[in-house]
């Protein structure tokens, strides 16, 4: 197996937890949330609402001594407990504390549970803590302090009091359940009538706990017509339209592909930029076990060509057969897109037309000039046209409708030629003698519609 590069699983709440006690995301427009309150010494606003799904304490100048107290937690019926959240922190060099508590009689006193200790600055890190100490109690509540004059900034997002401990749970946790052939593969939405067939999977997850949550937006036709497509439907990520938040959540369409006699693959598809930042889930990976992932694609604004083409189809490619992962057997690739507000109104992604294909790969044979020879393209698309060129002259590169190849102008051609059903194009003839003493750069390229690419490139010495 080849070298895998691994994107670290978030260590994130279980998708499974048996009991909740606490989930609030700080997204209803009410702060502090109902039934929690704010003890705040009197020198700043303290704790408020960040605007975008999180509660938020600023450096303010002079000496803070804030707590945020959530409401009352009955733990009567847990036998353990812990606490998930995702927080962020800046100008942490100059923080005075930023403490974890806990009270039993409705925030009167506190009990340190943490203390945030980072060394760095950081944003949307995982904190977990074990509470099991007051499984079983009635009247639990937490405390976030914050101490410090001109300190640092903390923000909390995705606080969760569950029954089930932290683990490395699966960043996607719906896989498809069966393999379909890569090569040739073509998807434009249009005929799986929103029903996600079984090569294919949605995964729209809170991008913190990476539960499922509704609010995010993965839509292939199963939530409604397409804003931008090419038809009538195309693969859209970012926040359900109708949901005015800016809390981020996460999406994913994963393809489970067989790439069993396929050569090097490649990814072809359209994507609109609807105005997406970047985000550590967005972009196109691989992954053999459906949990451990590589970035082939992480930049969507780049890939699409940034601000002047907002709103526009771009085409984008990637290489799926590369160091990052054995492509010769079964694996997955999922597109991928974060997001914090609307789909098509700020924020979003659509790709439409997804083929992937294989390199041509051209191979020469024969004893030299005066015999028998043969060209030999074989991993073409069945039907698509392909065409030989080559060079008496050198490598180049030149610029030429197929892509860039490693051939030198003058470059002449042995024709155009259909790939037959088992995608292969073989080229015969007799060698001419004054090929003797020279060298040749070979090279082939395909159209597969409104696909072209360029084969390996061959230096013949004879």
């Amino acid at each position: 197996m080849k070298t895998f590069i691994l994107l670290l699983a978030l260590p994130v709440s279980s998708l499974c937890a048996q009991q909740e006690a606490l989930d609030e995301s700080f997204d209803s427009g009410v702060f502090p949330p109902v039934g929690w309150l704010e003890v705040n010494n009197g020198n700043s606003p303290g704790w408020t609402d960040s605007g975008d799904g999180a509660a938020f304490h600023d450096d303010y100048i002079g000496q803070n001594d804030n707590h945020l107290v959530s409401k009352e937690l009955d733990l009567t019926s847990f036998t353990e407990a812990y606490l998930h959240l995702r927080h962020s922190s800046h100008w942490t060099a100059y923080r005075g504390y930023n403490i974890i508590e806990a009270s039993l009689d409705g925030g009167l006193t506190f009990t340190t549970l943490r203390v945030v200790q980072t060394p760095n600055d950081f944003d949307n890190e995982p904190f977990n803590s074990n509470l099991s100490y007051y499984a079983g109690i009635a009247n639990f509540r937490l405390a976030f302090r914050y101490v410090g004059d001109f300190g640092n900034e903390w923000s909390l997002e995705d606080v969760l009091v569950n029954d089930t401990p932290a683990n490395s749970a699966p960043r996607w946790p719906n896989l498809p359940t069966a393999a379909i052939s890569a090569e040739g593969l073509v998807e434009d939405f249009e005929g799986i009538a929103g029903i996600p067939p079984a090569h294919m999977a949605i995964n729209r997850v809170d991008e913190g706990t990476r539960f499922a949550d509704d609010s995010a937006w993965c839509n292939i036709g199963q939530l409604g017509a397409s804003q931008f497509a090419f038809g009538n439907y195309s693969l859209e990520m970012g926040v359900d339209p109708s949901f005015p938040t800016q809390h981020y959540y996460s999406n994913a369409l994963i393809l489970k592909l067989d790439g069993s006699n396929s050569g090097k693959l490649w990814m072809e598809f359209d994507a609109s930029n609807h105005g997406e930042e970047g985000n550590p889930d967005d972009g196109v990976f691989l992954s053999l076990d459906g949990l451990q992932w590589a970035a082939i694609l992480n930049d969507w604004d780049g890939a699409t060509g940034g601000f002047p083409n907002l709103g526009t189809w771009q085409r984008v490619r990637v290489q799926l057969t590369s160091y990052l992962a054995d492509t010769s057997g079964e694996f997955y690739v999922a597109i991928c897109e974060a997001d914090n507000r609307p789909y098509g109104i700020y924020d979003g992604l659509a790709v439409d037309n997804i083929k992937v294909f294989s390199e041509p790969d051209l191979q020469a044979f024969g004893k030299g000039p005066g015999f028998p020879g043969t060209i030999g393209i074989d991993k073409c698309q069945p039907g698509s046209l392909v065409e030989v060129m080559y060079s008496k002259v050198g490598p180049g590169p030149t610029d030429t409708a197929y892509g860039l190849m490693d051939l030198s102008q003058p470059i002449l051609s042995l024709g155009k030629h259909t790939a037959d059903a088992s995608g292969q194009v073989i080229l015969s003839g007799q060698l001419p003698p004054w090929m003797a003493g020279t060298s040749v750069w070979v090279q082939a390229g395909m159209l597969w519609g409104d696909i072209a690419i360029v084969s390996n490139s061959l230096a013949l010495h004879f």
